[in-house]
């Protein structure tokens, strides 16, 4: 359930007739309705479903299947609804809004869409029906408006409100001919047109097809005439400047041209196809191919909306103008702000802002970027978001404050500026809520949105990742995040709610130099001082490089403003660099302690931005702050933003970095670890490396962790092993919460022996016990001796005891008679089907005989990798991880010895094991006396490796014991002959036949061997 989301979705239910071939019909309808955004979710013989982000979108995708040739074959009805939907984590949709649009579309007849009224609320810009009351079966009564697609025109597409944008000055326009459109001009000569042109210009030439083509053109009806291709850009070039593509394009020939020609003549047009919002207008099928060849040229755009039109009666029900050629368009788009406005008064004292950012207070005194705040205010205008970024002081607060904000207020735009500071999702929520009732447009300002990045938590991030993409769906509003360009890479998060995100962005560079001629005079002529040429030339050749930096001329020009605007006064005050350098240092000497430097530094972020901090969080870094703020709020080097302190602009970061010694270096490098590690492991579960872990714990003692910050530092030093010098506040909850976890072995043993320094009670004592009885070994129970009190000690030895000794890890072989050995024919059967070199292996096992065998304890496994481990660490490297429970390979005789030392058990002796293995009745192998293939891992399986140790369950013995024949040979305490050095084995290997994997079996080695296929079990004279 977890992978299920719940998100607001159009669903268009599309149904077909009955002979309709399904996959006929689903090729159909997918390529239209990928093409406007939607996706084909579900198909079933009696229709197909298609979800959508928009109404809009899906009634479009509707028209255009219905208006394909030969859908009428195909008798498609509609049925569109809109609500929340639940979408699987594998694509497909569920919810009621299915079940409204598959009756409405039930209940409709072929060509026809009809569509909840609720929905229809939504959709001003279609002519639907009154509404009327269905009964709908299974959903009850419903009110449903009705379209008719095959009257539906392209033209129905265009808003009002999109037709005042063009006069606006927003739009690039695309004009592509012929209006009348291939079909009209078949007239002419009653055959395909181009092809037509091409034979009679051959016949006649081309002067005389000109002139037939006029002449045929001046009959036509108003808005009937040939336009060649045309693009219009607005609000830079107007149209009277407008690019021709083509002249009359008649003949085959004349096309062929055209396209070939096509991509030298778009050049300089790239950017303004890919990122611009396009206004298309021709008939059509020719601007199809047009457009067809236009993007395979650009593929990345144009990604805004674009407009398909067909001139013609469409747009008088609609009420817009007409125009017969372009000429008209041209002279009513000229007139479009030529209406000179009053210059605005003085609202400010001072020409210069120095570190401030400019608002709409200053709008007078804002000079140099009035091309960008144009074409912001138009690029905001006509898209739904916009990412505005540039270098850290490049201007873009300015620019929005007194640039684009002014010019948004004067199209009558609500304007809202947003930052994430406190609770930015609820902040969202009441901007919805006023959007989705506002009667005119609302403008999002995100400013300084690396805060997105830098301040929220991943969960936070998600949520308002969320409340943005449901943003994108609300009508009149528009969002820009304004953000620095270090930042950009990292707006790709957010296309898992707004998907093309960042196609549409715009990047404010430095100023030209041209620009900051404009900053540096214009304020001053408004205050009535006319500058010296020469001062000015001097400034922007010291302040340009690679452009001139804002910050950096408002400081310098706010200072000369002190002094005097003249040459002499600029050059007694150093230069550019040395009035920077003064007025930081000047105000530093003006400070009685050390405190403002620490408040100035605990604002710097450790990935050297700005961060806004409230007066709890500042006194959480710097005792004692409020003075020193006090001083850098008039020093202007500081400046509030609601509960917030910040420094006034980037430009003092890299000075009051300068200023860290290298612990502080160290510490806030630490810092920065800590955070990007919990942003890791709280995105992907992502743990801290050893390394990493070890930065932070060399400055545990100087940081300030969060909550989950402890978290992840517990459970990142139980998993590697490595020390804190704290635990945190509350370390007692999250190691009882990691006993929990399916975690290693090794690392439960690690919670254990850290709970175990801590003061446990109650159900903290329990919780122990049960982990003790999981993961506790004797080495373990050594080290928290001293820790526990005796009664809980000796209650996690006996937790331990169990874990080695219960009826999960050993069986009980009850005392009796077992007969043991093998008798000669048995011997002389096997001995035929070894090689030489066993036979005398083979002799040497015991006669057959019954032998009263005392009861005993025994491992129902023989020991794996992963137990051994315990016992001895260095072990782990020594297989790979995929063999934890395989048995232990390559220990010697004197190993498995020390292990049962260890564990207080016994290395069984070989009359035991083979008890253990026949049980009393004298089978041959553990499981009977017929050989199965199946049970036991041997030559006969083919592996040649060894496998996990419960892998053969079917070949246990009648005590319960696993791998007692097959898998690896087993050392025993007992030896090969009296007085000898050799160790029996007993048990068989994956390399040895079915002869050899009888109990009786045995082979001998050295104790100090080390084999490959040799491992062990052992027994104990006592139960749990």
């Amino acid at each position: 359930m977890s992978d299920q989301r719940s998100e607001l979705r159009a669903i268009l239910s599309v149904g077909l007739s009955s002979q309709s071939d399904l996959d006929e019909s689903y090729r159909r309808v997918q390529q239209p309705v990928e093409s406007r955004g939607g996706w084909l979710f579900r198909r079933e013989l009696e229709g197909l479903w298609c979800s959508f982000p928009s109404l809009r979108e899906a009634v479009l995708a509707a028209r255009d299947i219905c208006q394909a040739e030969g859908a009428g074959l195909f008798g498609f009805r509609f049925g569109l609804h809109y609500g929340d939907v639940v979408i699987t984590s594998d694509g497909d949709v569920l919810g009621n809004v299915l079940s409204v649009a598959k009756r409405l579309e039930t209940a409709g007849s072929a060509g026809k869409l009809l569509i909840s009224r609720e929905a229809a609320s939504r959709l001003d810009e279609f002519e639907l029906e009154a509404p009327t009351v269905l009964s709908l079966k299974g959903v009850g009564e419903v009110e449903a408006c009705q379209l008719v697609l095959k009257e539906f025109s392209l033209a129905d597409s265009l808003r009002h409100e999109d037709w005042q944008a063009l006069e606006r000055g927003e739009l690039l326009v695309c004009l592509v001919g012929p209006l009348g459109g291939p079909a009209e001009l078949k007239g002419l000569w009653g055959e395909p047109f181009y092809e037509a042109a091409q034979d009679r210009e051959a016949e006649v030439g081309r002067a005389q097809l000109l002139e037939e083509f006029h002449a045929w053109q001046g009959s036509l009806p108003p808005l009937r005439g040939w336009i060649a291709p045309t693009l219009c850009f607005f609000p830079e070039n107007r149209l009277e400047q407008a690019f021709k593509l083509a002249e009359e394009v008649l003949t085959e020939e004349d096309l062929d041209e055209f396209w070939s020609t096509l991509p030298a003549q778009l050049q300089g047009w790239e950017t303004a196809l890919t990122t611009h919002r396009v206004f298309w207008v021709g008939p059509g099928d020719w601007l199809e191919e047009f457009y067809r060849e236009l993007r395979r040229r650009f593929p990345a755009g144009p990604q805004q909306r674009e407009f398909v039109l067909q001139l013609g009666p469409g747009w008088k029900r609609k009420g817009l103008p007409l125009f017969q050629g372009t000429q008209p368009l041209v002279e009513l788009l000229n007139q479009v702000g030529k209406q000179s406005e009053p210059a605005p008064a003085l609202r400010t004292e001072r020409p210069y802002r120095f570190l401030d950012a400019y608002g709409p207070n200053e709008r007078s005194i804002f000079f140099g970027r009035e091309r960008e705040a144009a074409l912001l205010y138009s690029w905001i205008l006509t898209r739904r978001w916009l990412v505005l970024y540039g270098r850290s002081g490049v201007g873009k607060s300015s620019l929005l404050g007194a640039g684009v904000w002014p010019l948004l207020h004067e199209s009558d735009c609500q304007v809202r500026t947003v930052r994430c500071l406190d609770d930015p999702v609820l902040q969202l929520q009441n901007v919805r809520a006023e959007a989705e009732a506002a009667p005119r447009r609302l403008v999002l300002f995100f400013d300084q949105f690396e805060e997105y990045f830098v301040r929220l938590l991943p969960e936070q991030r998600r949520q308002l990742g969320h409340l943005l993409g449901e943003l994108c769906d609300v009508h009149r509003l528009h969002m820009l995040f304004s953000l620095r360009e270090d930042f950009l890479a990292e707006m790709a998060a957010l296309e898992e709610w707004i998907p093309t995100l960042l196609d549409s962005r715009f990047r404010l560079t430095a100023l030209t130099r041209q620009q900051a001629q404009q900053c540096i005079c214009g304020p001053a002529e408004l205050f009535g001082v006319k500058l010296d040429p020469q001062l000015v030339e001097t400034l922007l050749d010291e302040l340009e490089s690679q452009g001139v930096e804002p910050p950096e001329l408002q400081i310098v020009m706010d200072r000369l403003w002190d002094h005097g605007l003249t040459l002499e006064n600029y050059a007694r005050l150093g230069g550019v660099r040395s009035v920077l350098l003064d007025y930081l240092h000047e105000s530093m000497q003006g400070w009685q302690d050390d405190k403002p430097r620490q408040v100035l530094s605990a604002l710097v972020s450790e990935r050297g931005t700005k961060q806004a901090l409230t007066l709890e969080s500042l006194r959480a870094r710097v005792a004692e702050p409020e003075p020193a703020l006090q001083s850098l709020l008039q020093a202007r080097l500081v400046r509030t933003v609601q509960n917030y302190f910040e420094l006034c602009h980037e430009y003092l970061i890299e000075e009051i970095q300068s200023w860290a010694d290298q612990e502080e270096l160290a510490r806030r490098h630490a810092e920065m670890v800590l955070h990007s590690e919990l942003e890791s492991w709280q995105n992907v579960h992502s743990l801290m490396t050893p390394p990493r872990l070890s930065i932070v714990a060399q400055e545990l003692s100087r940081l300030q962790p969060t909550e989950a910050e402890w978290q992840l530092l517990l459970r990142a030093s139980m998993v590697h092993g490595i020390e804190l010098t704290s635990l945190g506040p509350q370390p007692q909850e999250l190691l009882i919460k990691l006993l929990d976890e399916d975690l290693d072995g090794l690392v439960q043993r690690r919670v254990l022996e850290k709970l175990a320094g801590l003061v446990l009670e109650g159900g903290a004592r329990q919780r122990f016990l049960r982990g003790a009885a999981l993961y506790s070994n004797p080495s373990l129970l050594e080290r928290v001796r001293p820790c526990l009190d005796g009664e809980f000690y000796a209650a996690v030895a006996a937790a331990t005891r169990q874990r080695f000794f219960g009826p999960e890890a050993m069986a009980y072989v009850p005392a009796g008679p077992a007969w043991l050995g093998s008798d000669l024919q048995n011997k002389a059967a096997r001995k035929a089907q070894l090689p030489r070199y066993w036979h005398a292996r083979i002799e040497s096992e015991r006669p057959l005989e019954q032998v009263d065998v005392p009861g005993f304890w025994v491992d129902r496994r023989p020991v794996t990798n992963l137990q051994f481990t315990e016992f001895r660490p260095p072990h782990i490297d020594r297989y790979p991880d995929e063999e934890h429970h395989h048995p232990v390979v390559s220990v010697s005789w004197h190993d498995a010895q020390a292990y049962a030392q260890w564990l207080g058990k016994e290395l069984i002796c070989e009359t035991r094991w083979e008890k253990a293995a026949r049980g009393g009745d004298g089978r041959l192998y553990p499981w009977g006396s017929d050989f199965r293939p199946e049970c036991l891992n041997s030559q006969e399986s083919g592996l040649r490796t060894t496998s996990d140790v419960g892998d053969h369950a079917s070949g246990a013995s009648p005590c319960g014991c696993l791998d007692m024949a097959g898998n690896v040979w087993e050392w025993t305490v007992s030896n090969w002959s009296e007085g000898g050095p050799f160790k029996v084995q007993k048990g068989g290997s994956t390399l040895n036949p079915a002869p050899l994997q009888q109990c009786s079996a045995r082979q001998e080695a050295f104790p100090d061997f080390v084999l490959q296929w040799v491992g062990f079990r052992l027994m104990s004279l006592e139960g749990p």
